[in-house]
């Protein structure tokens, strides 16, 4: 239903384009948006991507209002953001983020990226697509790098539990709700 609703949504929304930032030279960034723009087609969620056949792993997440995609680069403090047609838009540097990006989401009921970066196993952060900080969750269990994925409408997060097969359903507080077995690597799709 959530799905069904979200691309009748997205396509009846209008297209915004940001105006177009010179995009950076590093062929990972060159790569990406290359890849990106095969697959984006038919997206309207956030997904784990291993593009260039192995050669990139990171988080995505995409803006169903207008197809952006928000994407990770490994290593990176801040963001890089493509239109769903792969057409570079601008780096999104992160405030208060001087650590490595491990993973992005998108809440699409409040227009913010959900963050995890850095060592703090227990921290992730809200920012607006423009990067600024709005305010962190302190989850009560430890979490692993890897995926994340939110539930606009319930206003819930998945992420992988630190040391665990499980992935840890939290409320926007940081409360774990709940478990869900996960004996594979988790993709959010």
């Amino acid at each position: 239903k959530h799905a069904k609703a979200t691309e009748a949504a997205a396509a009846s929304a209008p297209v915004e384009e940001a105006p177009v930032d010179e995009a950076p030279a590093e062929e990972t960034v060159a790569e990406t948006a290359e890849a990106l723009q095969t697959m984006l087609a038919d997206s309207h969620g956030p997904a784990q991507i291993w593009l260039r056949k192995g050669t990139y792993r990171g988080d995505l997440a995409i803006r169903p209002r207008d197809g952006h995609v928000f994407a990770v680069m490994p290593g990176e403090t801040s963001l890089v953001e493509f239109s769903r047609y792969g057409d570079f838009i601008g780096r999104v540097p992160l405030e208060n983020t001087s650590a490595p990006i491990h993973s992005v989401a998108f809440d699409s009921a409040n227009n913010r990226l959900v963050i995890f970066a850095g060592d703090a196993s227990t921290k992730i952060s809200f920012h607006t697509p423009e990067g600024r900080r709005l305010s962190v969750l302190t989850a009560d269990r430890p979490l692993a790098p890897g995926c994340l994925a939110f539930d606009a409408d319930k206003q819930e997060l998945y992420a992988p539990l630190a040391n665990r097969s499980a992935l840890g359903v939290f409320s926007t507080a940081g409360k774990l709700l709940r478990e869900i077995s996960a004996p594979s690597p988790f993709f959010d799709v």
